[in-house]
């Protein structure tokens, strides 16, 4: 860390943060592991913050999910929908987002959100890509 972040160097915070070598941003796996997912991408940000604010570190590019909106409630998503995750893959990134605003307010750290999201979708054959949907539908 010390090698890394100089006083004012901007951080990029990976929220898809490995755990056991692997990165955690499967939406099914956090329903069935929400633990896994919580200590990883909350707890880990935390101390990936208390790390960095003690370098100084005052801006952040945080790496977020369209999964903190939850199911749309219209079409389409700008920054001012509402947002209400529904599984802890979500949830986690909403909850990072939260700490973010109140360590803005409290260190004057300063973060830019980046939300992405898979706009292509699955491959139909499984080749490429994740088919989540149906999955969580039948359990």
């Amino acid at each position: 860390m010390k090698s890394t972040f100089g006083p004012t160097t901007p951080a990029l915070i990976p929220l898809r943060l490995p755990l056991g070598g692997g990165k955690k941003f499967d939406v099914v796996e956090s329903v069935e592991d929400p633990m896994k997912y919580y200590e990883n991408n909350v707890k880990n940000t935390i101390n990936l913050l208390r790390a960095t604010l003690s370098r100084r570190v005052k801006h952040f590019i945080f790496l977020s999910s369209c999964a903190t909106y939850g199911n749309p409630v219209k079409i389409s998503i700008d920054k001012d929908h509402p947002q209400n995750p529904i599984n802890p893959y979500g949830r986690g990134k909403y909850i990072v987002k939260k700490i973010f605003k109140d360590y803005n307010r409290a260190y004057g750290l300063s973060f830019t959100s980046l939300r992405y999201f898979n706009a292509a979708g699955a491959d139909p054959d499984g080749e490429m890509g994740k088919t989540t949907i149906q999955k969580m539908t039948t359990r």
